[in-house]
């Protein structure tokens, strides 16, 4: 319906969905190697800056052996990980509070320190 009245007007986008089958288009958003998807009730309406029930996104977590901290981003926080190799792994911001005050407290006195990163 929405894709019906839309203008042809590039700031607006309709995005393309599916309705069932959610197990099947995960496993094939994983074997693409996508982020994820994001689940959402049929009738439930989108409200900027909050979380719902309603919406929610679904992770195609992979995992991987001899990931190694090699950073900590200081503002917005987020642990650098990377390969064995030294090349970037990602970024990990979700971790317990707990933690998040242990890591910086570890990191103040590491040998590269930076504005946004302090470098282990």
């Amino acid at each position: 319906m929405l894709e019906s009245i839309l203008t042809d007007d590039k700031r607006i986008a309709f995005v393309q969905h599916i309705e069932g089958q959610g197990s099947e288009y995960f496993d094939l958003v994983k074997e693409k190697d996508f982020e994820g998807i994001v689940l959402k009730k049929a009738d439930s309406i989108y409200r900027p800056g909050s979380r719902s029930h309603d919406w929610k996104k679904v992770i195609a977590y992979k995992y991987e052996n001899n990931i190694y901290i090699t950073g900590l981003r200081k503002k917005e926080f987020g642990v650098l990980l990377s390969f064995e190799d030294g090349s970037p792994a990602g970024l990990m911001e979700f971790t317990k509070p707990e933690d998040r005050k242990n890591y910086m407290q570890n990191t103040r006195n590491t040998s590269e320190q930076k504005p946004t990163i302090s470098f282990i």
